[in-house]
């Protein structure tokens, strides 16, 4: 093992431009897949997991979060012994001076919640109650 450990993370709209794959298909994780055997192979043991889907109800709230992605890849990750595996960014600045953060789970910015108002902490609250209890591991 080298002493100087390496961090990536993979960004999933590039592995889907490159391969010409839809996300969250098995083709999309036959490369995914492929990209935690490379990193391996550098030894990469540090990996930064995906930010979970948020689930809508038929109003468009946020009610729950979808992890199936963020499973697959903890799966590879420790198949490849990964030594650490951190979450995906849950939050952002949608410009780079801008004091606020924003939820960083909604794609191409199609909606901004602030993170310190009441609906961002009432996401935010429901995104950490539920993690996987399997995952837990991925923020040691």
């Amino acid at each position: 093992d080298s002493p100087y450990p390496m961090g990536f993370w993979i960004y999933p709209k590039f592995v889907c431009w490159n391969h010409n794959v839809e996300r969250f298909t098995e083709e999309y994780y036959y490369y995914v897949e492929k990209v935690f055997q490379q990193m391996a192979n550098t030894r990469c043991n540090h990996i930064q997991l995906p930010t979970p889907r948020p689930v809508r109800d038929e109003n468009g709230k946020v009610v729950d979060f979808d992890f199936s992605e963020v499973e697959r890849y903890t799966e590879f990750a420790l198949k490849y012994g990964f030594q650490y595996l951190q979450s995906g960014f849950i939050a952002k600045w949608a410009e780079w001076e801008d004091p606020q953060y924003y939820l960083k789970w909604f794609e191409d910015d199609e909606e901004q919640v602030q993170v310190e108002s009441l609906e961002g902490y009432r996401q935010l609250c429901m995104y950490i109650e539920k993690i996987p209890h399997k995952n837990i591991h991925m923020f040691r």
